[in-house]
């Protein structure tokens, strides 16, 4: 049943999130849920190819899996298909103290607990501090 419901599920136009009538079995189902984890992960992965940084609705999204997910698939998840869009945004992100727009860092950084440390350093110094520095 539960199978059926996440083939047919659409993240792009269904207005009830998937997590609000998947979430109530898990202390039911436990483990036995987990095949229905990939099909949900490709569907998000897909919603997510034409997001941006600047709307907040795929943090929304996401967040309720991930405590659900196993530690390294969320890690390879957010690696794959967030952290590019986030390395884009921060390095087209300008540093003007006399016309500073901050809308990019928070952007960015609406991500720190999601996204694994390592990617959110990385971006850091790649992206953000050598333009700070200079």
């Amino acid at each position: 049943m539960l199978h059926c419901e996440v083939d047919s599920w659409n993240p792009l136009t269904d207005s009830i999130p998937i997590h609000s009538w998947v979430h109530p079995w898990l202390p039911l189902m436990k483990y036995r849920l987990e095949p229905l984890y990939q099909p949900i992960r490709t569907k998000l992965a897909h919603a997510l190819q034409n997001w941006q940084p600047s709307d907040s609705s795929a943090e929304a999204v996401l967040l309720p899996w991930q405590k659900v997910f196993k530690q390294e698939t969320w890690n390879a998840f957010m690696n794959k298909h967030i952290v590019p869009k986030l390395v884009s945004t921060m390095q087209q992100f300008i540093i003007d103290p006399r016309q500073q727009i901050l809308d990019p860092w928070h952007w960015f950084i609406a991500w720190y607990d999601m996204v694994p440390l390592p990617s959110m350093i990385e971006i850091l110094e790649k992206c953000f501090f050598p333009k700070w520095l200079q």
